[in-house]
């Protein structure tokens, strides 16, 4: 493993900030539909406009995640919808150069499905990117804002926040104060009642590899995700159905998923990294 403390871990924080700072449908890019979508700012589309806003034109919290065009409003307006806590800054800044390389901008970039060339202008417009930042070492070599995001706009981040977990979570294996292989019941025991963690070390965790029944398809109503999502208060719980409270309830309602043992195969599930943190 890396000695971690002699990352550079300013830059790798800034890095994965702003590598975060686009819309969730930027993978339209790749499909035929690509075409039919609109790509205009939140501004052209006029949403969150005039006091009230139109009927159309509102974002909340039924619509401010996963649906276009209203993220495209919501992502640097999280604060507006969704409680939020501020984390302070530093009290000294780190120091970080810029180095602009502009034979970046003349790079293309091919569409996998049509195997047509978009320069990167075109590709980042395309991809509903609202802020691009290319950090090299200490430097800052390319930056590029759209959507009316700028350096110091605030940002949804998604699953980049994972980064954040899977970093601290080795800085704290680097320091002595956890294994790779402790069990992950060491430390919160309560886990023992849910067969997706008991029995899988820290490691398997950090990793994915612990096996978890829960199913991240987000265009099944009938996910796990969706409940899950209900019980972070990101959406509205739905007539009929039982939530838990609050996350912690809900982990250790995860149980194992019997075509696997811990450690066997990889499977991206959220509720993982919330176990880390």
């Amino acid at each position: 493993m890396p000695n971690l403390k002699n990352l550079n871990l300013k830059s790798a924080f800034l890095a994965v900030f702003l590598a975060g700072s686009t819309s969730l449908y930027a993978s339209s890019y790749a499909t035929p539909e690509a075409k039919d979508l609109d790509y205009s700012s939140a501004q052209a589309l006029k949403l969150m406009q005039g006091f009230p806003p139109a009927a159309d034109k509102r974002v909340d919290k039924s619509n401010a995640i996963f649906t276009p065009p209203y993220n495209r409003w919501s992502y640097q307006n999280m604060r507006t919808v969704y409680p939020t806590a501020e984390i302070k800054n530093a009290k000294v800044a780190g120091k970080i150069n810029k180095s602009i390389d502009k034979k970046i901008d003349a790079l293309k970039v091919k569409n996998p499905e049509t195997s047509k060339m978009a320069d990167m202008d075109t590709y980042l417009k395309k991809t509903f990117t609202d802020a691009f930042v290319v950090v090299k070492g200490d430097s800052v070599v390319y930056e590029k804002y759209f959507n009316g995001m700028n350096a110091d706009q605030t940002h949804q981040m998604m699953s980049v926040t994972k980064s954040f977990a899977g970093l601290m979570g080795l800085m704290a294996v680097e320091d002595g104060k956890v294994k790779e292989s402790d069990l992950v019941t060491k430390y919160v025991p309560e886990l023992k009642n849910a067969g997706g963690f008991d029995g899988a070390t820290f490691g398997q965790v950090l990793n994915m590899t612990n096996a978890v029944d829960f199913s991240e398809d987000y265009a099944d109503p009938e996910a796990d995700i969706n409940q899950y999502t209900v019980v972070l208060g990101l959406a509205e719980e739905k007539e009929g159905k039982k939530y838990a409270s609050n996350l912690y309830d809900y982990l250790v309602t995860l149980q194992k998923d019997k075509k696997h043992a811990h450690g066997d195969v990889f499977h991206y599930q959220t509720p993982k990294t919330d176990v880390v943190n």
